[in-house]
């Protein structure tokens, strides 16, 4: 029980322990990382998207170790729908003729070995690039998902107050005056750079169609 005096409430030791204790239970404990088990995929559909992406990293992680450490792999996965993909350094054959225990002739050996010196001449040129081509796609996703959620965010001309409206007509007629003025400066340029033939007639850029509206020589926003 508590008693409230003159305004005062005195808990007992014993309610006031167990309402910190319900406090502490309730709040949010954050563990990590957490490792997500490897389970089959049930669904189709994300099945074989994760098929390729997982088959394109593997590969990927191949080529680097080779060309890190000069090493031969030969790697054949089957898909589910049991097409099989492959790849080998410096080429499936070599490596699987070696798992084996067949050896190839000294004319074989020598066009193998020029082969592989191809092979990681390539690897090590395309490598960077591969990593280089897939960052910039990361980065154009991340910059589509960006303006789909802007998209998303962007409220309604119907749902803007009228002080909202003025402003967003102020800014609309500034982007408007300085595309004018962009285009002018352009017009003087091609009309300094371009050269004039003999008996020829210049006729320079117009932008008049764009100060019908109060902004440009006409009129200010």
């Amino acid at each position: 029980m508590y008693v409230i005096l003159d305004h005062i409430i005195f808990i007992p030791s014993t309610l006031f322990s167990f309402i910190m204790s319900s406090n502490t239970a309730t709040k949010r404990v954050n563990r990590g990382r957490q490792r997500i088990p490897f389970t089959k995929v049930e669904d189709e559909t994300n099945r074989k998207v994760m098929f390729s992406k997982r088959r394109s990293g593997l590969f990927k992680k191949a080529s680097e170790l080779c060309a890190l450490t000069g090493v031969d792999i030969a790697i054949v996965i089957f898909s589910p729908a049991n097409k099989a993909y492959s790849f080998g350094n410096p080429n499936l054959d070599v490596v699987l003729n070696r798992y084996f225990g067949e050896t190839d002739t000294s004319q074989e050996n020598a066009a193998n070995e020029i082969l592989r010196a191809h092979h990681e001449a390539n690897m090590s040129t395309l490598t960077p690039l591969i990593s280089d081509m897939e960052s910039q796609i990361d980065d154009q996703m991340k910059s589509g998902q960006a303006y789909s959620d802007a998209e998303i965010c962007r409220p309604h001309l119907s749902d803007l107050h009228l002080d909202q409206l003025k402003d967003l007509k102020y800014h609309m007629e500034e982007l408007r005056f300085q595309t004018y003025e962009k285009l002018k400066e352009a017009s003087k340029s091609e009309m300094v750079t371009t050269p004039m033939g003999i008996g020829g007639v210049f006729v320079p850029f117009s932008c008049s169609g764009i100060n019908n509206d109060g902004v440009g020589p006409s009129g200010t926003s």
